[in-house]
């Protein structure tokens, strides 16, 4: 476990900030809790659950699209 004095300062890391005009198209997230990712991003959020693959992969959009959460 790393004690605080050995990770850098937040200034320290920061760079400048990532332009507004900036889209994600989607993002694959590694989860320790599926049903609980997905109570959370579908239930709390609102994306809807385009497929499920078991108890592994759940894809996840806003719109439509095939999926911006993975």
């Amino acid at each position: 476990m790393f004690r605080r004095s050995h990770l850098p300062s937040r200034a320290a890391t920061m760079s400048a900030p990532i332009d507004a005009r900036a889209q994600i198209g989607h993002v694959h997230l590694k989860v320790a809790d599926l049903d609980r990712a997905l109570a959370f991003y579908h239930g709390v959020l609102g994306f809807e659950v385009m497929q499920r693959m078991g108890d592994q992969p759940a894809f996840l959009s806003a719109g439509g699209h095939h999926h911006h959460i993975g």
